[in-house]
């Protein structure tokens, strides 16, 4: 299913994301494919150290439209400037993606 995170945006067709993971691995794969898709420099590799400003070249647009979708997506509460604050590498969304999932009970070990 596609999302459209703002409607007539360039970004709005490129994220197709699946039902909801359970698992702890297709959370990290889902969120690095979303990071992915909505990376400016696409020429950039995204790895688990990669940078979201410096490497991936996001800037504020293109993070709140993240935001939004993994805040849609796993039904998050909004993020607070402070956790945002913290939030560098693509390794940092992923794990502030699964505290929060951890947080209520909503990680299933070992299901796909």
């Amino acid at each position: 299913m596609t999302r459209a995170l703002c409607p007539g945006t360039e970004y709005s067709s490129r994220v197709a994301l699946p039902a909801r993971p359970q698992d702890r691995n297709a959370v990290l794969t889902l969120v690095g494919e979303a990071i992915a898709a909505l990376a400016p420099n696409r020429d950039a590799a995204v790895t688990a150290d990669a940078r979201l400003v410096e490497d991936l070249e996001y800037h504020s647009l293109a993070l709140v439209e993240l935001a939004i979708l993994l805040e849609d997506e796993f039904a998050l509460e909004r993020i607070d400037v402070e956790s945002a604050k913290s939030i560098e590498r693509v390794a940092d969304v992923q794990r502030y993606v699964l505290d929060r999932l951890e947080e209520r009970g909503a990680l299933v070990e070992g299901a796909s």
